[in-house]
């Protein structure tokens, strides 16, 4: 009775285990195919939506480089080509204004020979094209010349020029032409100028070798070479002691400018014009016998006749040298004086009629007759491009005041 009851019991048990309510899966079967179940949704859900461009072969084409393409290096994307400055370069530019609220100046503004540089409240600086450095103080009327490589014309106040060593190349000097005569860098050094306004120039060397080229009262061109440390008004005889660093020379320069008289002779103008005149036509002159020498029928080699041809042409090129040398200066004197009157309101200009003639007779240009036209070098002022200008702007014919 107990055994047939057992075997009941067990076989009630085993139906109801095996019953498909209570039959049970294996946990990691359900975690599998409910991951299928997962993949078999996110196929289809893309499968309904196919691209717009498929079977396009650019689009193909595209995929199949893709991995091909990333392996490339960045490449930037192409710029235009900046337009290059096809002008020549200018004879000076400002590279710094040391007040710009006081200055019509900018840094990076040409300057050709014609610009009257007035630099007002602000001491300017400027690199020449040639070579040397040039700092204008305050109140200061000058020019960049043209007769030179590296020439400035000071009218009136105090100028700083520099300039530095540059190895064993050949390099034009840098000239400075005053009222009362010139100031000439030879090779490398450095020097204050001040022009005072009765056309009296002191000159203070502090290194290099300076050259100070006036003419005496007998009318011949004398130079005197400074040492560093030396001193010299412009026409004396002999330097004498001086600055030998800038505050001193600026010191000494200022007080040469506020002793002067602040008048000239009525007739200025005019002497400077008729101490030029000879020397231009001697000049010319001794051209117009270089041509002639060189002109007409050769002589044989080694003979006489060839012989005293060449002493001839070597004498002529000294006596060229010397008259154009002096010409130069005359014309930087002039020039000077021209343009302090100019600043003043006097007009014409007597150095604008007869620069064609002087360039012509210093090599610089064909020869040009006597012009009888009035000056148009001080015509109308343009002003300097305000702030935020394009950079270069050409200043080529500008006069700025202050």
């Amino acid at each position: 009775m107990s055994s047939a009851r057992a075997r009941t019991t067990w076989r009630s048990k085993q139906s109801t285990f095996l019953s498909p309510k209570c039959s049970r899966t294996p946990r990691t079967t359900r975690s599998r195919a409910a991951w299928l179940g997962l993949l078999a949704s996110l196929v289809a859900c893309g499968d309904s939506n196919p691209p717009t461009n498929a079977g396009d072969p650019a689009t193909d084409e595209t995929h199949a480089g893709m991995s091909a393409a990333t392996k490339r290096p960045y490449e930037p994307p192409m710029l235009p080509p900046t337009p290059e400055d096809t002008r020549p370069p200018p004879l000076a530019r400002v590279v710094r204004v040391e007040n710009l609220q006081e200055s019509t100046f900018r840094a990076g503004q040409r300057l050709g020979d014609t610009a009257t540089i007035e630099s007002g409240a602000s001491a300017l600086v400027l690199d020449l094209r040639e070579g040397g450095r040039v700092t204008l103080q305050p109140e200061t009327t000058a020019r960049v010349g043209s007769e030179a490589p590296a020439q400035v014309i000071l009218a009136s106040g105090v100028l700083h020029a520099e300039l530095p060593p540059e190895g064993g190349s050949a390099r034009p000097p840098l000239r400075v032409g005053t009222p009362s005569g010139s100031v000439v860098i030879e090779g490398s050094g450095e020097v204050w100028v001040a022009a005072n306004a009765a056309a009296s120039t002191f000159v203070a060397a502090l290194s290099g070798r300076i050259d100070a080229v006036a003419f005496d009262d007998a009318g011949e061109l004398r130079t005197i070479t400074l040492q560093p440390g030396q001193s010299l008004v412009l026409g004396a005889a002999e330097p004498s002691d001086g600055p030998r660093d800038a505050d001193a020379a600026r010191a000494a320069c200022r007080l040469v400018i506020e002793s002067a008289s602040p008048t000239l002779p009525a007739n200025d103008l005019e002497t400077a014009l008729a101490r030029l005149l000879p020397d231009l036509e001697a000049a010319e002159a001794e051209a117009r016998r270089g041509e002639e020498l060189q002109g007409g029928v050769r002589p044989d080699p080694g003979s006489s006749e060839a012989a005293a041809r060449q002493r001839a042409l070597v004498e002529h090129g000294r006596a060229l040298i010397l008259r154009r040398r002096s010409l130069l200066t005359r014309f930087e004197i002039l020039r000077a004086r021209a343009l302090r009157a100019a600043r003043d309101g006097e007009d014409p200009d007597p150095s604008a009629q007869q620069r064609p003639r002087v360039r012509a007779a210093l090599g610089l240009a064909p020869t040009a007759e006597p012009s009888t036209e009035p000056s148009s070098e001080h015509s109308t002022p343009e002003h300097p491009p305000a702030h935020g200008e394009a950079p270069g702007h050409e200043l080529e014919d500008v006069r700025a005041h202050e």
